[in-house]
């Protein structure tokens, strides 16, 4: 590999190893073994304003360039040279995300378990996630990442909704007798009230103006002391529980408190055994155990104000505003937030997006829809789920097991007649009556006789229906563009192919019904929003093997691996042999497995 640009200097540094002249890893240089490709790094970190850079040097040439966690060759680079930075970077994204995105409500913090990297986390969630985790491994380029957690400890952050504001639910998962504690700087409320852990080796601190107030468990059982904050005295009681747990009264509002909390936390002042605590946003944490200039220098805000809005920053006002706001369950009941806010109060059994400004809701088995004020159609519905949201300002209904369709009025628009009937798609809907199938128009008008046994929605103009027990495809017109000759079909969600089932197997045709990929695969999936296919087989042991064909019917990866995602910006991960890697879109192997 000939060492003169920085995309092939990037991908030479993260196979070499590294070697460090500086204690906090950003300093060092990189060879093979024998001493060869000599290459120079330096990591430059701006924790205020997130600008971090790398720079590389070889053969008297010096690339400089934004660090970009999201870019799998840097992520790549930074896990080789500086573990420790990498978990911190990863960590401080996964709680931004929690505090930002609605649809993120949980990070898991834990060790990395057996080279297990089946969970999802920060750079390889989708629309669908709302669980996050962050894995610290065990590095041989930084072993001292292993004293920041016990092997079996798991930390757990949950967004929690007090008083319409927004909260974290911090948890210990199991209990460990060698779980390392953890810090917390807690910003004191109007109760003025805080329960904290204590021992001699992690007192608590109280920070007045007259200086910080340390407490431990080995004092008094209860002792009185004068605090001072912002020209307020107060007379503070610190009064002693079992297991070290200590209450502080009459702390004065906006004051700080820091403490350390391990498994397990009575929760005296709740009443309860369970192991929490509740964090507001201006509240911090941070890990112990580590040099104080490398990992925690990152984690001691991650919650605070001025993290958050890094990303609020980010995003004009108008789009905060136009963004719909996303279903939330709190306390089993759900309710809608938006940018953080509570607009919608948690009394519902469930709860749908917002579609076309409206969103379906169930109350008692019943269904209706809400807009972003509140309720607009009354729960009065019997709903098919799945097809109830407003699709061309027409929603499915059901009632004494016949189906029709509602306007955002809440007017019955097309009357209850249907034995079935689906969602609207390109303007036409599929309907049963009388166990034949056909497609209805927006008025409720038959445009396409009831003649199928089964039939799809239209995509692309062409929808799949089956007779005789067989699919086939028509277009909007009702006339036959494939012949019905397989066992079963997709939609026809891509421009070009659709996925088709014969005897042989899971296979591809185009518009016209030529077979463009010999029918062979056992199972397909595909994502609609490319048009990729995930395609499986068989190996001699009866083991499933996967790959990829992309929306022309092409294979770009052949059924050789034991799991393979989907695309996202240019790379998918594939796994084999218990290990995972990331292939690009021409199939090569970009990060190895």
């Amino acid at each position: 590999m000939s060492l003169n640009n920085q995309e092939t200097v990037l991908k030479k540094a993260i196979t070499l190893t590294p070697h460090h002249e500086a204690e906090n890893y950003n300093d060092g240089y990189l060879t093979t073994p024998n001493g060869n490709n000599h290459i120079k790094y330096q990591i430059q970190v701006n924790s205020e304003n997130n600008q971090n850079q790398f720079e590389l040097s070889v053969n008297n040439k010096t690339w400089v360039d934004q660090l970009d966690t999201f870019n799998l060759d840097h992520r790549s680079f930074l896990q080789q040279v500086n573990p420790s930075l990498a978990v911190a970077l990863e960590t401080q994204k996964a709680l931004t995300a929690l505090a930002n995105d609605d649809n993120i409500k949980t990070v898991l913090i834990r060790r990395q378990k057996n080279q297990n990297n089946d969970a999802i986390s920060v750079y390889s969630k989708d629309e669908t996630t709302t669980e996050l985790t962050v894995l610290v491994p065990s590095s041989q380029t930084d072993s001292s990442l292993q004293s920041i957690l016990s092997p079996s400890q798991e930390i757990r952050i949950e967004k929690t909704y007090i008083n319409d504001s927004l909260g974290y639910k911090l948890s210990f998962s199991n209990y460990d007798a060698d779980a390392k504690p953890i810090k917390i700087t807690q910003v004191i409320d109007p109760t003025g009230k805080i329960q904290v852990q204590t021992t001699e080796e992690h007192p608590v601190k109280v920070f007045s103006d007259a200086g910080i107030i340390t407490h431990h468990r080995d004092r008094v059982s209860s002792e009185t002391i004068e605090i001072e904050y912002k020209d307020y005295l107060e007379d503070a009681t610190f009064t002693y529980h079992a297991s070290g747990q200590l209450i502080i009264s009459n702390l004065i509002k906006g004051m700080k408190v820091e403490h350390y909390v391990k498994p397990k936390i009575q929760n005296i002042l709740s009443g309860t055994d369970e192991s929490f605590i509740i964090l507001k946003p201006e509240d911090k944490i941070a890990f112990l155990g580590y040099q104080e200039n490398k990992l925690e220098k990152f984690l001691t805000q991650l919650l605070s104000p001025a993290n958050i809005q890094k990303v609020q920053n980010t995003l004009s006002e108008e789009s905060l505003n136009d963004s719909p706001p996303i279903p939330l369950s709190f306390r089993g009941k759900y309710g809608y937030v938006k940018n953080g806010k509570v607009v919608i109060w948690f009394k519902f059994d469930s709860a749908n997006n917002f579609s076309e400004g409206l969103a379906l809701v169930s109350q008692n088995g019943k269904y209706g829809h809400v807009n972003e004020n509140g309720i607009a159609i009354p729960c009065q519905f019997n709903c098919d789920v799945y097809h109830s949201n407003f699709s061309k300002g027409l929603a499915l209904v059901n009632r004494n097991g016949k189906y029709g369709y509602l306007n955002t009025k809440g007017e019955i628009a097309i009357p209850y007649q249907f034995d079935h009937a689906d969602q609207f798609s390109e303007d036409l809907a599929s309907v049963k009556l009388d166990d034949k199938y056909g497609f209805i128009d927006k008025r409720g008008e038959i445009v396409i006789a009831y003649q199928f046994q089964n039939t799809g929605s239209f995509y692309n103009s062409i929808a799949r229906v089956k007779k005789n027990g067989l699919y086939g495809f028509i277009d909007k017109r009702g006339k036959i563009i494939i012949d019905f000759k397989f066992n079963n079909a997709y939609d026809f969600w891509s421009k070009s192919i659709v996925c088709v089932l014969t005897n042989d197997g899971w296979g591809f045709t185009d518009r016209c019904g030529d077979i463009i990929r010999i029918c062979y695969y056992k199972e397909v999936m595909m994502h609609t929003k490319d048009g990729m296919f995930r395609v499986g087989n068989r190996d001699k042991y009866a083991n499933s093997k996967y790959g990829l064909v992309n929306n022309e019917g092409q294979e770009i990866v052949s059924c050789k691996f034991d799991d393979a995602e989907f695309f996202s910006e240019g790379f998918a991960a594939v796994k084999r042999d218990k290990k995972w890697g990331f292939i690009n879109t021409l199939g090569d192997i970009a990060i190895p497995l």
